[in-house]
């Protein structure tokens, strides 16, 4: 650890970070590093899409170590930044919900991030690419995505992707019905193709869609794969039965709801519909998906 030399990208924007009241989470990080005897530098994200450039020049700079202190909109941006170096990332959680912090055990309280990242191992972690866009999580295509699109930013900061799953459940259930959908899924690694009627199409790197809701029940972030969760369009009975599963974690139970598994397939539909990356839009299918299998060192 001596010869670590690390850096904090910080989201002065992040959701939780408006309710320190003024007293900043970066002192906790400099007293943390600074009683193992370590020094730390801290950068500032001024805009959007500025996390990836930080890294990008911390990477040049000779920087060992970088720790995103924000949500997973800052971490995302770090992850497009830090594929295809040795720097090691590590995670101070400042977001709204803090899905990967939850999803790898990182405690929610600054000290105790710093102290989990000083007593982790460091690993090799997959990374998901889908239309050349980097995602450490899960991306999504339908409704979540769409969600995405109309949500309005003060209500996205305040209910994170718990709230894109509710907002949905409200649109599902008040939709008319008269379009629904058509899903091709081709898993072009297995010379497999499936279609379905679908509202909602998920590839997980990590169990977790939510920091309390795991939908890719089986993923593993270094098995080389994505898991394919297909939500079917069929009745409102069912979709009712597919919500009350996705938030119980019995989705999978019945056999009802398709789950594949594949490290390059792509997503093709009709009509178009929206794509997520990481809670982040990133366009319209078609999404083609691949997985970078240990593309990032981390340290959580």
């Amino acid at each position: 650890m001596d010869e670590m030399k690390a850096c904090v990208i910080f989201n002065p924007r992040s959701g939780l970070s408006n309710k320190w009241f003024g007293v900043s989470p970066l002192e906790d990080i400099v007293a943390a590093f600074d009683s193992r005897g370590l020094s730390v530098t801290i950068m500032t994200t001024a805009r959007a899409g500025h996390g990836t450039d930080l890294v990008q020049e911390s990477v040049k700079s000779g920087y060992t170590h970088v720790l995103a202190c924000g949500g997973d909109g800052t971490i995302n941006e770090i992850v497009n930044g830090l594929e295809g170096s040795d720097v090691v990332l590590g995670i101070i959680p400042m977001g709204t919900e803090n899905v990967l912090a939850k999803a790898m055990g990182v405690p929610q309280d600054v000290p105790g991030a710093c102290e989990h990242f000083f007593n982790s191992a460091e690993r090799p972690m997959d990374l998901g690419v889908v239309n050349n866009r980097n995602f450490i999580m899960m991306s999504g295509v339908g409704l979540d995505a769409q969600i995405v699109s109309e949500m309005d930013p003060a209500m996205k900061n305040a209910l994170g992707s718990f709230g894109f799953l509710l907002k949905g459940a409200f649109n599902l259930l008040t939709d008319d019905g008269e379009t629904v959908p058509v899903a091709k899924i081709r898993l072009i690694d297995k010379n497999q193709e499936f279609e379905y009627p679908a509202w909602m199409i998920i590839a997980g790197n990590i169990a977790n869609y939510s920091g309390t809701v795991k939908l890719a029940l089986n993923a593993e972030d270094d098995d080389g794969m994505l898991d394919i969760i297909v939500f079917p369009s069929i009745d409102s009975f069912e979709t009712m039965k597919q919500l009350i599963g996705a938030f119980t974690e019995t989705h999978l139970e019945d056999g009802s709801i398709p789950y594949f598994t594949s490290g390059d397939f792509e997503i093709t539909t009709d009509p178009p519909l929206y794509c997520q990356a990481d809670g982040e839009l990133i366009g319209k299918t078609p999404a083609r998906y691949w997985v970078k299998k240990g593309a990032i060192k981390v340290r959580f």
